[in-house]
């Protein structure tokens, strides 16, 4: 036999190793807040699997099954109730509730026994009316049991969505101007509860949003910013800069670029400056429509880089022009020479045939 003496000198893995060799000496239990339930669980499941094992009966058990902690019963025990159930009488919806099962579960907190259906079929988990309340706290800690906000009253993303600035701005001036905004806790039609402002004080965040310039239109179709004129002539944002300075005339209007108001420039703004940067060979434009660089002949026309380069070698009468594709600048040819191209192509096929 085993002695309680040899077991004070077993370390961890020792006693696991002893357990699952000898199952019927114990089982291993999560020490949590349900940790005597747990225990009396398991004493009874050690007692099943003894008396079982005596009388011949499931020799091959798995002491280590769940359902060792969560027994089987073909009668739920007064008060135990089943997810459904418990969603019905919680009023909140199922997969909200499953989530806060499998959170409360995951820390051990949950005491579920298994109950066969009427009439047969798959085990299912039930739940003790103590379960139960521990779910209703979690369902009330998430503020699932708030009214929704008044009609009119916003929460951070609503009002970053209404004014066009992001989340972070509006908690930004929340943080800074803060003071005399008495937001209410209230919950959305879909989520979790979270602060929620009235009318007057969405009008004061608006008003310091307007102060900072924040709420400065974005720029019309076609306006560009520097940053984005000089990203499109392929030069840097000094360059354009620099031009812009030379230039007179120039309209430019204030508008929004992501999070910040900076100038735009209208469409022949836009032309102008292109121009100045193109005669002094700053940029390179791009291509112009239905050009193609060699890549993208020998893409269409089913051929290999060396094969279309060999064969512009051998025309030596194509007129190419720099243009840029994308951030590359490389020659492109026009629709004729690119015709050329074809037609002496086929002609090599037609010859290695």
């Amino acid at each position: 036999g085993i002695g309680s003496e040899l077991l004070v000198d077993f370390d961890k893995s020792q006693i696991d190793q002893l357990i699952r060799t000898h199952p019927e000496l114990g089982v291993r239990a999560i020490h949590t807040g349900k940790y005597i339930p747990k225990i009396a669980l398991a004493i009874d499941s050690i007692q099943d699997f003894a008396s079982k094992t005596e009388a011949g009966i499931d020799k091959d058990a798995d002491i280590f099954d769940e359902s060792l902690l969560t027994p089987e019963v073909e009668k739920a025990p007064p008060g135990y109730k089943n997810v459904t159930r418990i969603a019905e009488e919680l009023e909140i919806d199922g997969s909200t509730l499953k989530k806060i099962v499998d959170d409360l579960n995951e820390l051990g907190e949950l005491t579920p026994i298994k109950a066969k259906p009427v009439g047969g079929g798959s085990v299912f988990d039930i739940y003790s009316p103590e379960d139960i309340t521990s779910m209703k706290e979690v369902a009330e800690s998430k503020g699932l049991y708030l009214a929704e906000a008044p009609e009119g009253y916003m929460n951070v993303k609503n009002i970053a969505k209404k004014l066009g600035v992001s989340d972070q701005i509006v908690s930004g001036i929340i943080s800074e101007f803060g003071v005399g905004l008495d937001p209410i806790m209230a919950r959305p039609s879909k989520g979790q509860a979270t602060r929620y402002y009235a009318p007057v004080e969405i009008t004061r965040i608006r008003e310091i949003a307007e102060i900072r310039g924040l709420l400065t239109p974005a720029a019309p179709e076609g306006y560009k910013s520097v940053r984005r004129i000089a990203k499109e002539l392929g030069v840097d944002p000094e360059t354009i800069t620099n031009i812009i300075k030379e230039l007179s005339g120039l309209t430019p209007i204030e508008a929004k670029s992501h999070s910040l108001v900076t100038n735009a420039y209208s469409p022949e703004d836009i032309e102008r400056i292109r121009e100045v940067a193109e005669s002094r060979k700053l940029s390179t434009p791009v291509a112009p429509e239905r050009y193609m660089g060699v890549s993208k002949i020998a893409k269409e026309l089913r051929a290999s880089h060396v094969t279309i380069k060999d064969i512009i070698k051998e025309l030596g009468e194509l007129t190419p022009i720099d243009a840029k594709f994308g951030s590359r600048v490389a020659d492109a040819y026009s629709p004729e020479d690119v015709a050329k191209i074809r037609e002496q192509l086929r002609i090599k096929r037609e010859n290695k045939s």
